[in-house]
């Protein structure tokens, strides 16, 4: 996600957005999902040289991400989109709160309970058999990119590193995920997600099924098409509001304040699925090239409370 701090730290952004063609390259690679500079410049029907301008002022403001890959013809630049979503904060706080950012991978769980068909697999191989919960204990799962179950939790150590008299005033946990499995039926249109932190429930979700039938992005030549190939990027945020999923999505009352996260206490995030199945996606995998990604938005001692937005 991009996150915008203020009106005047999107102005770079603004300006990128403000032009037709740019807006027009964003659109392609949102259906698209990756194309190379000469796919874009024939469906946009501008010359090489105008498009090499209008892409470095998409990659300058963090909206696309760049990279090189062999083709028939030699290298090839291809393009694709680095960020899915984007929050502009429309009200600075009293107060500049600080920020702490860690991406937690997605076999560095410490503790599970899971139930077949369940498997894990690194961008290489599975690891283990699948279908065997034994093989979650296996010291490979460290390299994992992508994680499924059908029922029971997978808990996560999340980095606590707020600094002495500072208070949590915001937590966003942002991952790729879906609730279904690989070769999961589609007859069931929408199953659930459970969120948790320290053992308290802060809410579920219900993600919709998607035909799978696409290559993702990031999936590795050997996960075939038959299997689940991608999920949603879920932006769980806890705040003195309560918590939320992307936003606006009210799905608790739980506030950053009854979970009592202090400098000294460790914070424990529970995926759980009651029978329908998740689906984790780390990198390697997806449609993202990201983990389980934590933002901790804290105020030193004695500043006043956070706006969320």
């Amino acid at each position: 996600m991009l996150r915008i701090e203020t009106i005047d730290d999107g102005i770079p952004l603004f300006k990128a957005l403000s032009s037709e063609v740019r807006v027009k390259i964003i659109s392609l690679l949102i259906k698209h999902r990756e194309l190379n500079m000469n796919e874009l410049s024939e469906r946009l029907g501008i010359p090489g040289s105008t498009l090499t301008a209008q892409i470095k002022l998409l990659d300058e403001c963090g909206i696309l991400e760049i990279r090189g890959a062999g083709g028939s013809r030699g290298m090839q630049k291809l393009c694709s989109l680095k960020e899915s979503r984007l929050l502009i904060e429309m009200f600075e706080s009293p107060t500049r709160h600080k920020r702490l950012h860690n991406e937690v991978p997605v076999g560095s769980y410490s503790e599970f309970t899971v139930a077949a068909p369940c498997g894990l697999a690194s961008p290489s191989a599975l690891i283990g058999k699948e279908d065997n919960p034994r093989y979650f204990d296996a010291p490979e799962r460290t390299g994992a990119g992508l994680i499924w179950f059908s029922a029971g939790f997978i808990e996560y150590p999340i980095p606590n590193y707020l600094p002495e008299g500072g208070k949590l005033v915001e937590l966003q946990i942002s991952l790729e995920l879906a609730s279904h499995l690989p070769h999961a039926s589609l007859e069931d249109k929408s199953l659930g997600v459970l969120f948790s932190i320290n053992q308290i429930a802060v809410g579920s979700w219900i993600i919709p099924l998607d035909n799978d039938s696409y290559r993702s992005l990031h999936s590795p030549a050997w996960w075939k098409n038959a299997r689940i190939q991608s999920g949603k990027i879920k932006l769980l945020t806890i705040n003195q509001k309560g918590a939320f999923i992307d936003g606006n999505n009210r799905i608790s009352d739980v506030t950053i304040d009854q979970l009592d996260i202090t400098p000294e206490k460790r914070i424990r995030l529970r995926i759980s699925s009651p029978g329908s199945g998740v689906t984790l996606f780390g990198r390697g995998f997806g449609n993202y090239t990201q983990d389980i990604s934590v933002t901790n938005i804290y105020s030193e001692k004695d500043e006043p409370g956070h706006r969320p937005f």
